[in-house]
């Protein structure tokens, strides 16, 4: 009896610290699930900025950047033969049009010059001769001394000897070569003591008096183009400078890159002075003003490609498809899916998904 009485007390012990402890959990379980209910009805809320569509103006300004080419530049090449005793042709030296730039010496030629020189003197005596002669005939004619006939032989002796005379001027070669244009001689092939043939090269010749941009276009840009349209160009040598230019060619055929090359003629001047191969930039604007409903870049979510936006309905971020246009600055044009009085989510919306609970921040 004694020994059942000393295992009773230890077992009725534990026992009730098992009970204690079971009924502590009990308690912080159905606390745990209290607290589990109240955070499940609470729901999340993301600060977010809001914008409304807003009209603009657009003139449809775009850029395109290119390089200079010269309006007027060639490859001079000979068209007589001989050995050069004078030329004007270096590297860099500005020639006018129509100036002698080389004089050649072709002893043959120069014999033939001497020849020719000599018939020509000699057409002439025949040429007064046969006009005197015809005077004196002309007045035998009027005493019947001689027949009509002859004085018509004689008259047909005049006009053999006066085409003779220009025949023999016609032929005349010549020993100097005359610049066809003005400008600067790029590069020199010749020099004093050179002995040319026809066809040989003489000198790249430049012409920087007025210069060309060379600019690639789109097909739906290079379409609202013309022939005589100005267009401002600014030079990257000189950004604070613009310069109206006058579009002058405008290609019939795309290139390999489906890019239509256009050409806008500028004057150059000394002030702010260009060369060939420099670039700069033409700023292209379309005469059509149109009103465009516009919205900021960063309110799209997503890309330009597939455009969405966060609409606000009540609390609630709604996000919905548009479809979009031009980008000009920071704004983007809507076309479809967005009325003014929409009001969008600008930013914030990183952080949400559609149906998201927002608040509009300031």
């Amino acid at each position: 009896m004694k020994r059942i009485k000393k295992y009773i007390t230890p077992i009725l012990i534990i026992a009730g610290l098992l009970l204690a402890i079971i009924f502590i959990l009990s308690n912080n379980k159905d606390k745990l699930d209290a607290k589990a209910e109240i955070g499940s009805t609470k729901t999340l809320v993301f600060p977010v900025t809001i914008t409304s569509p807003k009209y603009q103006s657009l003139t449809g300004t775009y850029s395109s950047s290119g390089f200079f080419i010269p309006v007027n530049s060639m490859t001079l090449t000979s068209d007589i033969s001989g050995r050069i005793t004078a030329t004007t042709l270096k590297d860099g030296s500005m020639i006018r049009k129509g100036q002698n730039i080389v004089s050649v010496y072709n002893e043959v030629e120069n014999i033939e010059r001497q020849q020719n020189a000599i018939d020509r003197h000699l057409a002439v005596e025949t040429l007064q001769k046969a006009k005197l002669d015809l005077s004196k005939m002309e007045n035998m004619l009027k005493s019947n001394a001689i027949t009509s006939r002859e004085v018509e032989d004689q008259r047909l002796a005049v006009t053999s000897a006066e085409a003779k005379i220009s025949t023999l001027s016609s032929i005349r070669k010549s020993t100097t070569i005359n610049a066809p244009i003005s400008g600067t001689v790029h590069k020199s092939y010749v020099q004093s003591g050179s002995y040319l043939s026809p066809g040989t090269l003489l000198a790249d010749i430049v012409d920087n008096s007025s210069l060309k941009l060379q600019i690639p276009l789109l097909d739906k840009d290079v379409i609202k183009l013309s022939i005589g349209k100005k267009i401002e160009v600014v030079p990257d040598l000189y950004p604070n400078s613009k310069i109206t230019g006058i579009v002058v060619y405008i290609a019939a055929q795309a290139d390999a890159n489906r890019n239509f090359m256009v050409e806008v003629q500028i004057p150059n001047n000394s002030k702010s002075p260009l060369k060939a191969g420099m670039s700069g930039t033409a700023i292209i604007s379309n005469d059509n003003i149109q009103n465009a409903m516009m919205i900021p870049v960063r309110a799209i979510v997503g890309s330009l490609q597939d455009p969405q936006v966060y609409i606000l309905k009540g609390e609630k971020a709604v996000l919905t498809k548009i479809t979009t246009g031009h980008v000009q600055g920071d704004n983007v044009m809507v076309l479809i899916g967005l009325a003014q009085t929409d009001r969008i989510i600008e930013t914030g919306q990183l952080n949400i998904n559609d149906g998201s609970t927002v608040e509009v921040i300031k």
